[in-house]
Formats: structure tokens, C-alpha cells, sequence
């Protein structure tokens, strides 16, 4: 073994292999940066190392062959002159070195070739690109109410990604990162930025913040005010010089000048109306190639394409997807998954089967986290579709996770005496189902139709409820059960032409009904639980009225409205001044629920709960400053009710996501439209 060590140390196989691991190291280094600058698949990486690990042996075998004697000798053991080898160690490493450099120099030109066009290219590749740290995507962030909004939008190119990210200090704003580079770039004047989207050209970016839909060059520049719009959920360009937009959380829709002015209401040919006035536009604008379309999404379910100057809508596709365009081809989403379909935009009509082009797909309630240019698709990945669990924080925030699965959870009540939880759980239909918040023991409590808005009574013997069961026109009826009935029971109490959905169960003969016609318009009635009749309490034409809770002393009813474009909570007296409204929120608020004594009316807005303390002038109620209570980024906003107080404990239920609000990793599929070219 001596012999070996010595033969080794003299022929200098050690100094070789040092050597060559010192310039593998440096190999690996710069292959590693030149596979992130240009893009390149990580196999390339992978291939590298590989050939790295490879050479060495190869090193060592020729460093033993060829450096047979000490090249420091003066003379060999017979007196005559020592010969220096014509390869030594270190002439030995470097021939490795470049034929390994060769090797990578022949493999660049077929790397370069297939990055050459950038994003644009046509060969199918799958990366992900890391977001910086302290500007990671936010899908709700600044959006109004904690309503998800598209916190993506890509350029017309495919070049060029922008999304609403982290701020420092705070908030949000609007980045813009090129997929050839690693650097984002915030754009001045985009704080509060959310839902952003792309001019034709790729030069301007249109958001929303602040209530004002604005825009702000690409490249860097002043940001211009368009028009002022509360609560809007997403916008597009139409052509060059116009943007058309909804607002309203998505309830009423607009076009504009690019240079601002006023907005003119969009309207639908009575002919092609496919939704019977209910949200017929629904809330994003997909352009079609002729910059003169675009697909939405219309109820109860359809994918259109809808032209703005003439209001003509035309059917696409039966099922509620969201969509994204693409030149021959869109993609949808399904469950989780992102399918791509062949799309003739003039016909208007999809052909063929879809094909998986994503998986693990973000879906914020009903919105799906993905944009798509015509080579370039980008995606942020979470939780199955859906998933949210059931938590109870007390006045202080401090959160406890119910140990229940996660669920498609939408609305929910506990019973007087704090042990049952009635829940509403979307699956393929909505059933409540009765959960036991000490055995944690479940059941099924309805089947069949749409079942939501369950409400305990007083004494915790009959649970009511809103439900389609029976309807032949889908709407919702008023119904009640025992919570121990078996599934599918339950009696008829109140039936209307319109959707009835409680709001609440103020006594075992009164609730407050909210009312929703045609046009998805909500009043408020008082609805007469003994003879099945009800009387309207709040109605004031195209605004909203809803989520109406009655005082424990039966005098005063809090409600939210939009009548200023913004929903706010109010008072209003149950008997006496009809035109009387006192105004509790002060930006923004819905969702209101008394305290047992009275003394403060809490509300929901954002991410945020909120109490107001309430005091009396005689019998008029004078409500303080607005305080905040807690605030939860992973709290859910559904339609109606999102909390409801624990009777027992005074403690709140809330539903909360189970993926994170933001995200530093989003998935790039370039060449998407070659996935499955080979099967059709």
C-alpha cells in the first residue's frame, strides 16, 4: 500500500485530481448562471455536472498513464539525465478541462438555437422564475373587499410579465420583469396597484388603485388617472384608444377614453342576452384578435363573445371557465387543471378535445391565476380548488384552527348554546351539513339542489334555510328542518317568483330576507315566518341592499348598500322615518352584526374586522369611529355572510384559505400550443 501511495504522490495523481475538481467547481459555477441568463431547461445544468463527475476518473486514468516520472529530477537511478514527460499532471488537466469546454461549446449552439427567440420561441419548455423576496405576488392584496383579482397580465409579445407585488412599507404595487432577466422593476405611481392588464402594442399598463382606474407607461414614467370607479374587478383594452371595465364588484360595466372622460355604459342586444339580466357580462374582459371582441363570461355558466359597439353576444362554450385568448387557441381552467382547445375567434366556436397544458393551478374562489400570450403561458401553482377551513378568533386575533377537513366551507351559523356548527359545503351541489364542535362527529343534513344561509333558531330545535330543491326555475325558497331530520327533509315556508336568501333569523317568526331579482339587484324584506308573507324594508331601486341584521331590540336595522358606488354600512328605523339612514362605516364596510347589548356594531372590510361603538341620543343611535378588531389575510369573502359570532364565547367563525396570500414562484410553459400537436 506504500509502494501504491508513493507511486501516486510521484506520478502526481493527487495534484490532478485537485486540480480538476478546482476547475469543475468553476464549470459548474458559470453553467449555473448561464442556465438562469438564458433560460435554459435545468436538464442542461444537470447535464454538466454529469459530465463533470464523468471526467474525473478520465483525469486521473491519464494522469497515471502519462506522467511516469517526477519532473523535479536531475537524474534517473543509473546517473544519466532525467527526462521531463511530455504530459504532465498539469498538461493532463488541461487537455480535460477543454475537451469538457469542448464538449459544452458543441452543446451551445443547439441551446442558443432554441433560445434565440426568446419567450416566443415555439419549442415547449417548462421553467419557473423566482420573484425577489421582498416583492412576491399578491393575489388579493390591494383588491377592494378582499376579493380576488388577476395579480398577473403578460405582454402581447410573451416577452414581459407584470404583476401586483409586496410593497415596501406596505400595500402594493406593479413590477415588471422580462423573462430573460432576473431583475423586477417597480413601476412609479402604481401603490395600491391591482388587477393589471396590457395595451395592445405592450407600451401602457392599465390598474386600478384607490378607487381610479389608471394607466402608466411600460418602460417607465408618469402615471395618468382615467376615470374614478369604486370597487372595480378587472378591465381591457378595446382597440388602441378605448378600455372597457366593470365596477361594483362586477355588477355594472363601462367603456372610456384612454385619455379619460366620461364612461358610457355598456349595454347586450335583448336578443343575445344569454343570462336573463343576471351579471351578463360577468367580471373579466378577454380581447379577441380583431381588438373589437372579447370573451366573458356570462350566467349561469357560459363562456360568450361579446362586441361592445354593438352589443351583440355570441355563445362559445357551456360550462363556467375562466379563459384567456390566444391566437387559434385559448385556455381554461378546470378544477386545478389548465386545458388548452382550438378556438375559431370569427365563428365564434372551440373544436376538439382539450389538452392538459398546467396542473396544481392557483384558483382563488372562481378566479384562476394564469395568463397566456400566443407561445407563452404562465401560471402560479396552490391548494386543490377550493380548500378552506374553519377557524374562531376572539377579539384580541388569536386564532384557533378547528380540526374539521378542508372544504369548499361557503356559509355557516352555530347553535345557542355553542356545540353544533351548521356549514354549507359546495361539492357538487351545496349541502349543510351539522358538525359537532366537541365530538367533531359530521352529517349530512340536506341532499338535493342548492341548500345555503342556515340559520338556528332561538331554542336550537329547527334550522332554516335557503334552498332551490323544489324550484323549476332555479330560484330559492325559504325552508326549515331539525337538525337531527335525515337528509332531504324539510318543510316549505316561504316561496317567491325571486331568489330568497336569509340573512337573518331574528325570532322564531321573523327574518330579514334578502331579495335578489333579475338583475342580481338586492332588497331587503322582513319576512313573516307564521304566514309566509314579507314586506320590503329597504328598496330603492338599482342599488343594493342586503346583508340586513335587525337590533336584539327589534328597533333598528343595519344593512350594507352601494347607493355611493361603495358598499357601507347604515341604520335605518325599522318603524318611523323611512327615509332616515345613519351611516356607520366610514370607508367602506359590509357585513354588519350587532353585539348582544347593543353597544357596537362589528363589520367586515378587506382582510379587516372592524368595531363601532354605539351610543344614544334619546332613541337614535350615534355611532362612534370605526376600530379595527383584527385582520386576517387568509379570510375568506364569500357571497352573504363570511363570520358569524359564537353565542357561547362571543368568539368569531371564519372561513380562511388554505394557500398563502402571496407567492415568489409562478410555472412558464413556452411553446404551449405544441403540447399534444402529435395526437390530433
Amino acid at each position: 500500500m506504500d509502494r501504491f501511495l508513493s507511486e501516486l504522490k510521484r506520478r502526481r495523481v493527487v495534484r490532478a485530481a485537485l486540480v480538476y475538481m478546482g476547475a469543475a467547481f468553476v464549470v459548474m459555477e458559470a453553467a449555473d448562471l448561464l442556465v438562469e441568463a438564458f433560460q435554459l431547461p435545468a436538464v442542461v445544468f444537470s447535464i454538466i455536472g454529469i459530465g463533470c463527475v464523468a471526467g474525473l476518473p478520465v483525469a486521473l486514468v491519464l494522469a497515471w498513464a502519462f506522467d511516469i516520472g517526477p519532473a523535479d529530477a536531475e537524474e534517473l537511478p543509473d546517473g544519466s539525465p532525467a527526462q521531463t514527460p511530455w504530459l504532465t499532471a498539469r498538461s493532463v488537466t488541461a487537455v480535460v478541462v477543454l475537451v469538457t469546454f469542448g464538449v459544452l461549446l458543441g452543446m451551445a449552439p443547439q441551446f442558443l438555437l432554441d433560445n434565440s427567440e426568446g419567450p416566443s420561441s415555439t419549442a415547449l419548455r417548462r421553467y419557473e422564475i423566482l420573484l425577489p423576496e421582498d416583492a412576491p405576488i399578491e393575489f388579493i392584496g390591494s383588491a377592494p373587499l378582499a376579493v380576488p383579482s388577476l395579480a398577473m397580465a403578460i405582454t402581447p409579445d410573451g416577452n414581459r410579465l407584470v404583476y401586483a407585488g409586496s410593497a415596501n412599507g406596505g400595500g402594493t404595487r406593479l413590477y415588471v420583469r422580462a423573462l430573460s432577466d432576473f431583475e423586477v422593476r417597480a413601476l412609479p405611481g402604481s401603490d395600491g396597484a391591482y388587477a393589471p392588464f396590457v395595451s395592445p402594442d405592450g407600451r401602457w399598463i392599465g390598474f386600478f388603485a384607490e378607487d381610479q382606474l389608471r394607466i402608466v407607461p411600460i418602460d417607465g414614467g408618469d402615471a395618468r388617472i382615467v376615470v374614478e370607479t369604486p370597487n372595480a374587478r378587472g378591465g381591457a383594452w378595446w382597440g388602441d384608444d378605448r378600455i372597457v371595465y366593470n365596477d361594483r364588484e362586477g355588477y355594472a360595466h363601462w367603456w372610456v377614453p384612454v385619455t379619460g372622460g366620461t364612461p358610457t355604459r355598456l349595454h347586450i342586444d335583448p336578443e343575445d342576452d344569454l343570462s336573463n339580466g343576471a351579471v351578463p357580462l360577468g367580471r373579466e374582459f378577454q380581447p379577441l384578435p380583431d381588438g373589437e371582441r372579447f370573451l366573458v363570461t356570462t350566467p349561469p355558466g357560459r363562456v360568450a363573445a361579446y362586441a361592445p359597439g354593438t352589443g351583440k353576444l355570441e355563445p362559445v362554450m357551456d360550462i363556467p371557465v375562466n379563459v384567456r385568448v390566444a391566437s387559434g387557441a385559448l385556455v381554461y381552467a378546470f378544477g386545478n387543471d389548465l386545458l388548452a382547445v382550438d378556438f375559431d375567434a370569427d365563428a365564434p366556436a372551440v373544436s376538439g378535445d382539450g389538452r392538459l397544458v398546467g396542473s396544481e393551478l392557483r384558483r382563488d374562489d372562481d378566479l384562476a391565476q394564469f395568463v397566456v400570450s400566443d407561445q407563452t403561458l404562465i401560471y402560479a401553482t396552490g391548494a386543490p380548488y377550493g380548500q378552506r377551513h374553519l377557524a374562531l378568533v376572539d377579539l384580541e386575533g388569536n386564532v384557533q384552527r378547528l380540526e374539521f377537513p378542508p372544504a369548499r366551507y361557503v356559509d355557516a351559523s352555530i347553535d345557542p348554546e355553542g356545540r353544533r356548527l351548521a356549514v354549507t359545503i359546495f361539492e357538487n351541489q351545496a349541502d349543510i351539513w351539522i358538525y359537532d364542535l366537541e365530538t367533531l362527529a359530521r352529517r349530512r343534513l340536506t341532499r338535493g339542489g342548492f341548500n345555503r344561509r342556515p340559520h338556528w333558531s332561538a331554542d336550537g330545535e329547527r334550522i332554516y334555510f335557503s334552498s332551490n330543491r323544489h324550484s323549476e326555475n332555479g330560484t330559492a325558497a325559504i325552508y326549515r328542518t331539525s337538525p337531527d331530520a335525515g337528509p332531504g327533509d324539510g318543510e316549505l315556508v316561504l316561496e317567491d317568483a325571486r331568489n330568497l336568501l336569509i340573512d337573518q333569523l331574528h325570532s322564531s317568526d321573523r327574518a330579514v330576507i334578502s331579495v335578489l331579482a333579475e338583475n342580481q339587484i338586492a332588497d331587503l324584506y322582513i319576512a313573516d315566518l307564521r304566514n309566509g308573507t314579507m314586506a320590503a324594508v329597504a328598496q330603492r331601486g338599482n342599488v343594493v341592499e342586503a346583508l340586513g341584521q335587525i337590533s336584539p331590540d327589534g328597533r333598528w336595522l343595519a344593512l350594507t348598500v352601494d347607493a355611493s358606488g361603495r358598499f357601507e354600512i347604515v341604520l335605518q328605523p325599522m318603524e318611523g322615518i323611512p327615509d332616515l339612514r345613519i351611516q356607520v362605516s366610514t370607508e367602506g364596510g359590509e357585513e354588519p352584526l350587532w353585539a348582544p347589548d347593543m353597544s357596537q356594531i362589528f363589520y367586515r372590510y378587506g382582510d379587516t374586522l372592524y368595531s363601532v361603538p354605539i351610543s344614544f341620543d334619546g332613541d337614535r343611535p350615534v355611532p362612534g369611529r370605526p376600530v379595527p378588531v383584527f385582520q386576517d389575510p387568509t379570510w375568506k369573502n364569500v357571497l352573504g355572510f363570511s363570520y358569524w359570532r359564537n353565542p357561547a364565547d362571543g368568539r368569531f367563525l371564519i372561513l380562511r384559505a388554505d394557500q398563502p396570500p402571496t407567492s415568489r414562484s409562478l410555472r412558464v410553459v413556452e411553446g404551449w400550443k405544441n403540447i399534444g400537436v402529435k395526437d390530433r
